[in-house]
């Protein structure tokens, strides 16, 4: 299975798992900050969410300045460089902007085309 093969039969199975009868929606939000960490030189970067209607985060994507691209999902939820968010987004928040699924997916598989060995 190709890596973007394998992003969307996660999806799927995610989608089934975690929201049955729920619609999805996609939206990101620039983070004007860097890590704080040993990875500072990654710089600002954007997080892009696959949410429920009630705010939970089925699938996460935050892309760095530097390139770097971490990805999360229910079967993935957490490794050394962070996790998905545990707590329902809080939408109304002006900072969060309303994005295609197709927007999502793209910045998805391109992750899964660079391959990023410490990310996958």
């Amino acid at each position: 299975m190709t890596a973007l093969g394998r992003f969307r039969s996660i999806r799927t199975a995610t989608f089934t798992h975690q929201t049955k009868n729920k619609m999805l929606k996609h939206v990101k939000r620039h983070w004007n900050e860097t890590r704080g960490d040993q990875h500072d030189g990654w710089g600002t970067s954007w997080w892009y969410f696959e949410v429920t209607n009630d705010g939970q985060v089925v699938r996460q994507v935050e892309q760095y300045e530097s390139g770097e691209l971490l990805h999360y999902d229910i079967q993935h939820d957490s490794d050394a460089y962070g996790g998905l968010a545990k707590e329902p987004l809080d939408l109304s928040e002006s900072s969060y902007v309303d994005i295609s699924a197709e927007e999502f997916e793209q910045v998805g598989s391109e992750r899964c085309r660079r391959g990023a060995e410490h990310h996958s």
